[in-house]
């Protein structure tokens, strides 16, 4: 009990990510400081986070073999090693775990705060304490309301404004409990939020395309100004949400024409 008291009031491997902290206390209580054991937790979290995803992409409509085809590319590719192998890296399968099981119970819940609905908030809570960056997942779902349901964008928004709610007081907290440690990193007089953000996604989606010199330390250019990286890093976010959507709507304008 002093152990998880101490994990929940004070900052760990410079972050805040308590139950990232305190899922080793499972692996200390299995197999001692053996990396076997924690390996293979990571192992069988990563299986189960694999097959809440398959569940959630069939939940969206799509066909079995096209769904299982998908989560296993998913599964098995390489820029995913490192945070399976690295035991410090449990926060990412860990959040992974959380994230798909909330998506899941957000597509199955018929409206806002009912049984699916309250699991999806309290599974994105758990996501959120492990991992700081799954906060951002509710801005996200008002595009798969209305994109792959058909819901009106008031729908959507009203079905995700509760998760994003908490996620902006648990942001408050956790800069706040940064601000309190010394954690929180000044951009140098060149660098700017709009820069750094887009040249990370770029990293990442490079990664996805050409997975060479992997490595879950990877440089930031935190004093670069916006140059045209940054601008490729927009683009390739707008290109993602352009194909999601025509790749949605296409099925629809077939439909149409069928009926016509």
């Amino acid at each position: 009990a002093r152990h998880l008291v101490r994990i929940f009031t004070s900052v760990q491997n410079e972050a805040y990510q308590p139950l990232h902290t305190a899922s080793y206390l499972i692996d200390h209580a299995l197999w001692g400081l053996k990396p076997f054991g924690c390996r293979l937790f990571n192992l069988v979290l990563y299986a189960a986070a694999a097959c809440l995803l398959l569940a959630f992409v069939l939940a969206l409509g799509a066909k079995p073999v096209a769904a299982t085809a998908g989560v296993l590319l998913f599964a098995v590719h390489p820029s995913h090693v490192e945070s399976v192998v690295w035991i410090s890296s449990r926060k990412d399968v860990l959040s992974l775990v959380f994230v798909a099981g909330a998506l899941l119970l957000h597509v199955r819940s018929k409206r806002p705060l009912d049984r699916c609905h309250a699991g999806a908030l309290g599974l994105f809570v758990l996501a959120g304490l492990t991992k700081t960056t799954t906060l951002f997942l509710p801005f996200w779902l008002p595009l798969v309301d209305r994109w792959l349901f058909g819901r009106s964008w008031r729908s959507a928004i009203e079905r995700a404004a509760p998760m994003a709610a908490v996620a902006l007081v648990l942001g408050g907290l956790v800069a706040w409990i940064w601000r309190q440690s010394g954690l929180l990193r000044e951009l140098p007089a060149t660098g700017s939020p709009l820069a750094l953000a887009p040249k990370v996604l770029l990293h990442h989606a490079s990664v996805l395309v050409l997975p060479l010199n992997l490595s879950a330390l990877y440089p930031i250019d935190r004093a670069g100004a916006f140059d045209l990286r940054a601008a490729a890093g927009v683009l390739a976010l707008v290109g993602l949400v352009w194909a999601v959507r025509r790749a949605r709507s296409g099925p629809r304008r077939a439909g149409h024409a069928q009926r016509g």
